[in-house]
């Protein structure tokens, strides 16, 4: 006398959860929305990604050393502090 299997399940209509927070929409992190969020943009710059060590950071920071300006434009200041008169 029990039912047959086939006609309770099909028959049974079953509660649907609603979907919780979807992820993407509730995340929050300090490089939200930034330039490279893949998740906010539909494309990244791909020129300024790059793998391992960056050559041009190197070259930006020799060309830095090597100009010297700055240490020129410093250099009277300094030799202020060197002039000693004594009294």
């Amino acid at each position: 006398s029990w039912p047959a299997w086939s006609t309770t399940t099909t028959t049974q209509s079953r509660e649907m959860k609603p979907d919780p927070t979807p992820l993407l929409t509730s995340r929050h992190n300090v490089f939200q929305n930034d330039e490279f969020d893949v998740f906010s943009r539909d494309s990244v710059d791909l020129s300024r990604v790059h793998k391992g060590k960056s050559t041009r950071k190197e070259e930006n920071t020799r060309s830095l050393l090597n100009d010297k300006r700055a240490v020129a434009a410093q250099r009277q200041r300094y030799e202020q502090y060197s002039v000693v008169v004594e009294e």
